[in-house]
């Protein structure tokens, strides 16, 4: 059985799928007669260019002259179709690379073409050739014959010579949207008389990652079943667990703010085999609608969960803040670029949870508090009893740390846990940490928090800070690795260098 993207490859521009800008602007360059001797294909691998490289190479020969498609009836056409064209020459850049093979190319370019109007040479792979062979090359299409026409494709633009790149004509190709993406595999089932629950063509898409190919590859994996109708629990052999009900289970122990059922959520997935990576990825895309949610921007095309789910989904975003979704967003993206470099696949999600729940636990992070699902869950804060010299600050602490945090992010960060008191001298900053401590009290950055908390609390008390010498965490060996470098360089005074 040949597959998807071959039997289904498009025949015209306008069936090239998400690619309008290009292929616009190529078909009226036919129907204008203004070709380029050169052009260059450039984009992710699986889009389209090197079909749309054919296309062009059927248009330049024979077109409707009215919308400069190629003309299927002409003999031209024909024969590229059947691989039979001896004047189009498609050239793999990968295993011709050497410049023995662009002089060969140079020789062949003497001769007119046999039966086309044009000469048309297709290089695949073009940043592979040698810097010989690229020297060869840029001879050529400086002055090729006027029966003559290149076009050279590249995931690898960087690669490519200036002076290689400078006479060509650009067209970048993009990864291909959600909808477009849907709406081919739509196509194709069709076409080929299948039907497929919704939920799997979106787990098709989401792997992908918006290649047309990887797509129409995985869907011809499930043709292969040869069954009329394909559902969940059919491609379930043949495709990842699927993320939707481990999504839903995970972000409803978030908003209990239930850091015991979260990790338990976790260790399902791991007993079910589901992919870490893929489940981080949609659960990151998932904490962004919400995020933008919450901002006042409804997201759109939203296919890792169901509607149904959503739209619960949509009533606990309401309950949080647009600062702490801003803190899980950071905080996940922080440990999801861990996962690569950790044997345990589940660590870095783990902690991720850990890290925001953990810290919402105590103190919410740069706004207001996590308001529990259920109203009856929560509790009021009893404040532990103090000195009576020592007086609680009428303004509230989040508040405070989203103006710190405006001049320095880390500060607000190294602010959470630490308790703000008032005593009849001086304004007093208790933490917990010794690292944080020792950052704390240095010159610079106890000027610059003196100087939003006077403003922010109307004093002119100075402040200090202490050490909470009873507490658990006052252990002065710090996990460097679990803060992030632009932190550790805000807390220093220095920055990152790359």
């Amino acid at each position: 059985m040949a597959t998807l993207y071959r039997t289904h490859r498009p025949q015209r521009f306008n069936d090239v799928v998400g690619q309008e800008h290009v292929t616009t602007t190529l078909t009226n360059q036919i129907r204008r007669n203004r070709i380029a001797h050169a052009y260059l294909f450039t984009g992710p691998r699986g889009v389209g260019k090197t079909t749309t490289a054919r296309l062009l190479a059927k248009a330049v020969n024979a077109h409707d002259p009215k919308t400069g498609e190629p003309d299927e009836a002409a003999e031209t056409t024909q024969l590229i179709n059947q691989n039979k064209l001896l004047d189009l020459v498609e050239i793999d850049g990968a295993s011709n690379r050497r410049i023995d093979e662009i002089r060969s190319l140079r020789e062949h370019i003497k001769y007119p073409p046999n039966i086309a109007k044009y000469k048309v040479f297709i290089i695949d792979e073009v940043h592979m050739l040698t810097t010989e062979a690229f020297n060869a090359l840029l001879k050529t299409l400086e002055e090729p014959p006027e029966y003559v026409i290149f076009i050279l494709a590249t995931t690898e633009l960087h690669k490519l010579p200036d002076t290689i790149v400078s006479r060509c004509q650009k067209f970048d190709f993009r990864l291909v949207d959600t909808n477009n993406l849907l709406q081919r595999l739509e196509y194709l089932c069709k076409a080929e008389g299948v039907t497929i629950e919704p939920p799997v063509l979106h787990s098709i898409i989401r792997m992908s990652g918006g290649s047309v190919r990887d797509a129409e590859s995985i869907l011809g994996q499930l043709l292969s079943l040869g069954a009329k109708s394909i559902s969940e629990k059919d491609a379930a052999a043949y495709l990842p667990q699927s993320t939707r009900e481990s999504l839903v289970n995970l972000w409803s122990a978030f908003v209990q703010q239930d850091l015991a059922q979260s990790l338990a959520v976790i260790q399902d997935m791991v007993a079910q085999g589901i992919s870490m990576e893929l489940f981080f990825d949609d659960w990151l895309e998932l904490l962004r609608c919400v995020l933008l949610l919450a901002a006042g921007q409804e997201p759109q095309h939203i296919t890792i969960i169901s509607s149904d789910d959503w739209g619960r989904m949509r009533d606990d975003a309401q309950k949080i803040s647009v600062d702490i979704l801003k803190y899980y967003v950071t905080v996940n993206l922080e440990y999801r670029v861990q996962l690569a470099h950790t044997a345990i696949p589940q660590l870095p999600l783990e902690l991720a949870v850990i890290t925001c729940l953990s810290n919402n636990s105590k103190q919410p992070p740069l706004a207001g508090d996590v308001v529990q699902a259920d109203a009856t869950r929560s509790k009021p804060v009893v404040p532990q009893s103090a000195p009576a010299e020592v007086e609680q600050p009428k303004s509230n602490k989040q508040g405070l740390l989203a103006a710190i945090a405006k001049k320095n992010a880390a500060i607000a960060q190294y602010l959470q846990t630490a308790d703000i008191s008032e005593t009849t001298k001086a304004m007093v900053i208790t933490v917990g940490h010794a690292f944080h401590y020792e950052i704390l009290k240095k010159p610079t950055q106890l000027e610059s928090i003196t100087e939003v908390m006077q403003k922010f609390y109307k004093t002119t008390k100075p402040i200090t800070v202490t050490l909470n010498k009873t507490s658990k965490e006052t252990s002065k060996e710090v996990d460097i690795a679990s803060l992030s470098a632009q932190n550790l360089a805000n807390s220093f005074g220095g920055a990152v260098v790359e």
